[in-house]
């Protein structure tokens, strides 16, 4: 059976994240029972059951002093903790200094932070399995969970792209995307906890807000072990860059500009 990968988005008017965990549906069974034990410590949805989220239980003393006991949750069962951030401005700017001679380049929705994350976060699992070791099979498929919300049909249509542009053997390692509500699927509030942090420490620490960032309380700063990407403008430009082969763009379309 695939591993699951939760994932949830952070966002304020200046920086981008999507973060979460991986881990096995085993694993993920026995976080949910223990996670929902202490969910009376969060706050009371719309539809008057109990959630977390990193937010609300930022906002006062009393309901932080308890995110610690949910933070053991997630140390006892994820495998690993995954990453992506980066200022918002910087896609825009990256994209306007690409140029193609010849060629219009079409971004396609790529400039649209959700899809772009999508894509770097998928990468940075994938790619990067060695830095991990032993914690996963090196040809193990990871499915992608994610919070819903209202961009599925553009996450969709990421996704097959993403798929089309990978070589077989890296293509075999994606396993499905789905949405489902966090209510429900509760490892997907551990993601949100994930991303919010990430996402406050990029702006205290930049590129190295994962290395750098820590909690108000006592952990393990090696366990889960975490993949984490950023980059700054001339970073997510090599990035971009490295996705042309043969002057195409997986990432997006390319059109040749007819001459006058």
């Amino acid at each position: 059976m695939n591993l699951l990968a939760f994932i949830d988005e952070s966002v304020d008017s200046s920086t981008f994240c999507m973060a979460g965990y991986v881990s096995s549906v085993e694993r993920w069974l026995e976080f949910s029972k223990e996670w929902k034990i202490l969910l009376p410590w969060g706050s009371l949805n719309a539809r008057g059951a109990y959630q977390f989220k990193m937010n609300e239980m930022a906002s006062s003393e009393e309901r932080m002093s308890h995110v610690p006991a949910f933070y053991r949750v997630i140390e006892k069962y994820v495998l690993f903790a995954v990453s992506v951030h980066f200022r918002l401005e910087t896609i825009s700017a990256a994209m306007q200094r690409i140029v193609v001679p010849g060629t219009t380049i079409d971004w396609a929705g790529w400039n649209n932070p959700y899809l772009l994350g999508l894509r770097a976060l998928t990468d940075v699992i994938n790619m990067r399995r060695s830095e991990i070791g032993p914690i996963i099979d090196a040809t193990e498929k990871i499915d992608f969970v994610f919070d819903k919300r209202s961009e599925e049909q553009k996450v969709m249509w990421a996704w097959g792209r993403i798929q089309s542009a990978l070589q077989p053997d890296k293509a075999a390692l994606y396993g499905t995307v789905r949405f489902e509500d966090d209510e429900e699927f509760l490892p997907l509030q551990a993601a949100d906890l994930w991303a919010w942090w990430v996402r406050k420490w990029s702006q205290e620490f930049g590129d190295n807000a994962v290395s750098h960032g820590r909690f108000p309380w006592q952990f393990d700063q090696l366990s889960p072990p975490k993949l984490s990407v950023t980059f700054d403008e001339d970073g997510l430009i090599e990035y971009l860059v490295d996705k042309l082969p043969q002057g195409t763009l997986p990432i997006g379309e390319t059109r040749e500009i007819s001459p006058c």
